[in-house]
């Protein structure tokens, strides 16, 4: 997570910008049970090297090591670019903080315009609350809904002028670790802003980049949302979501009440955990709107972000999505008057709007089924009870297969199967449709439904020339439309109980060594004999005595000092016997070497040995303080960097954030226990709703496709057919 804010945007003015790098989890255990950088850190500084050679063009180049800083919730180090930028990346321990996008946002953005920003005006508020519990009557401002709340300062009062337009031009740009973007894409979300001061947030078009047909796919429903879906929210007044891989904000819109404070509440309710941990952007985007903020969308504002590549990964992204889609579009419906009245760029019309996309996508998956059996009466010679049961079939089976309590890698290759079998239907559907056409019979639902959708995809091509390249995988696209409309869907439901993100959920293990514990010391000396014996030469024998030295180093008792002292001077008897045999098989005179020059290096070789000896037990016994000199300090990437320490009241900001938001939460048995049983409720709740409307669509259609010839005078619209149709037929 990047997040860059630019203060004072103006093309009269230069940018002052910070990049902000939020590790989610730095931290692990290491050999030695401490705290300390994992690898994931190492790849960073890997790759800051080679995007600062790639930029300068130097090969090779190296930035000097960063400041280091040992914070309440794990560490911090800071670069100075060569270009005089700073870069301030936050390392955080999950033992410290809770972990997830959620709380990283709340943060960056605690800090940025709490600490940043309103402590510049600490006695300012203090005496603005002093003034408004001393006179009741001056509450009546407090842009409130809840009576119980706190006492309350607006923050506009608390900041005064100067701090309030500070606030109005700073922006924060929260970007994913994976997204690539270029200056302009920044330049034109910051034009936006700068127009109108009521929008708080501004979305880009995300292009999605990789390889496979997985991406091929993902290019044109990327493509197909965008020109479509969020240019309409736009032209409606107000899009519904700023997707926060990359996406603009407004510091003073993100300090209005009821948006930050409640961005970072905990999860209290099941329904907590699908609105806020799973759709934290789409959770963000709803408090600024019902807030009175605009929401917009630029379309010409490009960021590229590397989309799933594997089935896995694709089933496990969008498992979060279409949860936390519906839910947030069903909590602003439901609050749709006090929406409308408080927001402007909220109008009557983009509420039906999305209110009829809303039933689309609801009643999508019978919708396909009900094309897919009608196509396949109309192409084949099956009739309709034998059509629809083969259209159904796969979708009730997996329904069936997602709610058994079987591992989520054998659904996915369900999953897979029932796709195929869909994708070889759709395509069977696209030859009989064809022919149909040819032949004349033209007048299917089948054949209305292929004739919309590739009439709405030409048109919508031909309005964006540079992205033709999206629409080249349409057949592709086409073939997947029952996998993402109906299976898709049903697994996303069906795994509403699941609240682990899924995707981007690495996790570090350290390739540590199985130790080798033996219940006697007669065993452990027979396992000794046994790789000395083993040995094939004097290489392999100083291996097997360094893993030694290395296990007794590792586990400091007296037993072992004792025989880390036997070993090596086993040793070096062995290298003085091995230096004579090498004299004596070279002929070289003893005499003129002399025993007492063997001696003399020996005693050199046992004193370096001492010595690192020495060093390693001041390390161990070395006393650490997570303020002062955490044990990471001393890790090989930032052992010579320079410390800073952390100011008095950053300090005290950080335990108090902590303290209040981010602490982690430890549950017990019985509350884990109790938020499954909830989020078990909610999935059944869900699913249920869902699929019963399915249903019923499904059969009030087939109701109505059997009885068509004595409803066709009432129900169904005569469509006429061209005369060259006629005589032919």
């Amino acid at each position: 997570m990047i997040d860059c804010y630019l203060e004072n945007i103006n093309h009269r003015f230069p940018h002052l910008t910070r990049t902000h790098v939020f590790f989610d989890d730095a931290f692990y255990h290491d050999e030695n049970q401490q705290r300390t950088l994992n690898i994931f850190v190492n790849d960073f500084f890997e790759a800051i090297n080679k995007a600062a050679g790639i930029v300068h063009d130097v090969e090779g180049m190296k930035l000097a090591p960063p400041q280091k800083t040992a914070t309440p919730y794990g560490g911090r180090l800071s670069w100075r670019l060569p270009g005089g930028n700073l870069l301030v990346v936050h390392l955080k321990d999950k033992l410290k903080v809770s972990k997830k996008k959620r709380w990283s946002m709340v943060m960056y953005m605690y800090y940025l315009l709490g600490y940043r920003i309103l402590g510049q005006c600490e006695e300012r508020m203090k005496s603005l609350t002093k003034v408004i519990e001393d006179s009741p009557d001056k509450r009546n401002y407090r842009r409130h809904f809840d009576q119980n709340e706190d006492l309350h300062v607006y923050y506009k009062d608390i900041l005064g002028p100067r701090l309030l337009l500070e606030a109005e031009n700073t922006f924060i740009l929260s970007v994913d670790g994976d997204v690539d973007f270029g200056p302009d894409s920044v330049r034109m979300l910051t034009d936006r802003m700068k127009k109108d001061k009521k929008v708080g947030a501004v979305s880009s078009r995300i292009h999605p980049i990789g390889s496979g047909p997985l991406i091929w796919y993902q290019k044109m429903e990327y493509a197909m949302c965008y020109w479509l879906q969020k240019t309409t929210e736009h032209s409606l007044g107000c899009v519904l979501c700023a997707p926060g891989c990359f996406a603009l904000y407004r510091a003073s819109a993100l300090m209005d009440d009821n948006v930050m404070k409640v961005f970072a509440a905990r999860c209290e309710s099941p329904e907590d955990y699908l609105l806020r941990d799973l759709g934290e952007d789409r959770f963000l985007s709803k408090l600024l709107i019902e807030q009175g903020y605009r929401i917009e969308y630029c379309a010409a504002a490009d960021a590229y972000t590397h989309a799933p590549e594997t089935f896995t990964d694709f089933f496990n992204q969008r498992r979060r999505w279409i949860p936390s889609t519906l839910g947030i579009t069903v909590s602003i419906l439901k609050n749709y008057h006090r929406t409308i009245r408080v927001n402007e760029s909220v109008s009557f019309l983009a509420i039906l709007y999305h209110v009829f996309y809303l039933a689309l996508y609801i009643l999508s998956p019978a919708t396909i089924t009900i094309a897919i059996a009608d196509a396949f009466s109309a192409t084949t010679d099956i009739d309709v009870w034998a059509a629809y049961t083969l259209a159904c079939f796969p979708a009730v089976a997996f329904l069936m297969i997602c709610y058994h309590d079987i591992s989520e890698e054998k659904k996915i290759i369900c999953a897979a199967i029932f796709g195929t079998y869909y994708a070889i239907v759709m395509m069977i559907v696209v030859v009989g449709t064809i022919v149909r056409m040819v032949d004349g019979s033209w007048k299917t639902t089948a054949v209305f439904f292929l004739l919309f959708m590739g009439i709405v995809f030409f048109l919508t091509a031909i309005c964006h020339p540079y992205e033709l390249n999206c629409v080249q995988p349409c057949l592709l696209f086409f073939l997947c439309v029952p996998t993402s409309y109906v299976l898709l869907v049903i697994y996303a439901l069906t795994n509403l109980n699941a609240n682990a993100w899924g995707t981007r959920e690495d996790i570090f293990i350290p390739n540590r060594k199985k130790k080798q514990k033996f219940k006697s010391q007669a065993e452990c000396l027979q396992f000794l004999e046994q790789q000395f014996s083993n040995a094939k030469n004097s290489n392999e024998l100083l291996a097997v005595v360094e893993n030694l030295i290395d296990e007794c180093h590792s586990q400091r008792t007296e037993s072992s000092d004792q025989l880390l002292a036997q070993i090596t001077a086993v040793l070096n008897r062995i290298n003085m016997f091995d230096d004579l045999d090498k004299r004596l098989n070279l002929g070289l005179d003893l005499h003129g070497i002399g025993l007492e020059e063997l001696v003399e290096e020996q005693q050199k070789s046992q004193d370096q040995n001492l010595l690192h000896e020495q060093k390693h037990n001041e390390q161990m016994t070395k006393k650490y303080d997570d303020r002062v000199n955490p044990y990471w300090f001393d890790h090989q990437l930032v052992k010579y960097a320079d410390v800073k320490y952390l100011k008095e009241n950053e300090f005290l900001f950080w335990r108090r954030l902590i303290q209040k938001y981010l602490k982690p939460i430890h549950m017990d048995a019985l509350e884990k226990q109790k938020l499954q049983l909830g989020l078990n409720d909610l999935r059944d709740q869900g699913v249920f709703a869902f699929f019963m409307l399915d249903a019923l669509w499904i059969a009030f259609v087939f109701s109505v496709l059997l009885a068509q010839n004595r409803l066709k005078d009432m129900l169904f619209i005569p469509v006429p057919i061209p005369s060259s149709y006629n005589d032919h037929a």
